[in-house]
């Protein structure tokens, strides 16, 4: 338990550890921000126990709840945010600055995660998107199927091309032309990786970098295969 003062009537408050960092309103009306560790002693177990409810009379003398008026409500009163101090103590200057939500804070408020400066809610928002599952970008999974089709297309146009140089004499043609479809289809499949992995680099909480190096390996493999067959075709040509 964190346990703290209201800082307009100074009644003491209690709030579990993994409210630290919410706001919190008293009976008078303030508002008051739970700190990450407790400002004032634990009071002893009398003053926690729970208060029994009064006895309530017979049920013939009961008056409709409605009928009973509530305490009086004090408007809340707008907590003007000094810039200058921390957002979660007021007394004391401000030293650091979320890198998320850009609030003041000082060093007893924030924390060093992934090389930024986050305060508590920013890093707890942090950790539960780490811990859901990555999302898989469309970019990735057309680049990873599209290696996977590839392959075989410019696998099977590079053979053809170097069975017409040759077996023809004149064939030449048709195979730069195998050549040039293999090689559109590597460069294609290049583009989509590459695509992929800067949408991952831009959003770190998608997954997927595994299928879009295996498209950008594929675009490689496929752009050398073609140009190694054109030279290959080229060379046959002039020997023959």
């Amino acid at each position: 338990m964190i346990w703290f003062a209201c800082k307009q009537c100074g009644k003491r408050h209690g709030r579990g550890e993994n409210q630290a960092g919410t706001m919190v309103f008293c009976e008078c009306g303030h508002g008051n921000r739970v700190p990450w560790s407790s400002t004032v002693p634990e009071p002893p177990p009398e003053e926690t126990a729970p208060i029994p409810p009064a006895p309530r009379p017979p049920s013939d003398e009961r008056r409709p709840e409605s009928d009973f008026p509530g305490p009086p409500r004090r408007p809340r009163e707008r907590r003007r945010i000094n810039p200058n101090y921390c957002l979660n103590h007021d007394e004391i200057p401000k030293q650091a600055t979320c890198a998320a939500c850009r609030g003041s804070f000082c060093s007893a408020c924030v924390v060093s995660m992934q090389g930024e400066t986050l305060c508590g809610p920013c890093k707890n928002f942090r950790f539960g998107g780490l811990s859901r599952p990555a999302r898989l970008p469309s970019l990735a999974i057309v680049a990873f199927v599209l290696a996977l089709a590839g392959m075989v297309v410019w696998l099977i146009l590079g053979l053809v091309a170097m069975t017409f140089a040759v077996a023809m004499d004149s064939g030449i043609v048709v195979a730069m032309v195998c050549c040039t479809i293999a090689l559109f289809f590597a460069v294609g499949e290049l583009a989509l990786s590459w695509m992929a992995l800067r949408e991952i680099d831009r959003r770190p909480t998608l997954g997927g970098r595994g299928l879009a190096m295996t498209g950008a390996t594929a675009g490689l493999t496929g752009m050398v295969w073609a140009l190694a067959v054109a030279v290959f075709v080229v060379v046959r040509q002039v020997q023959g």
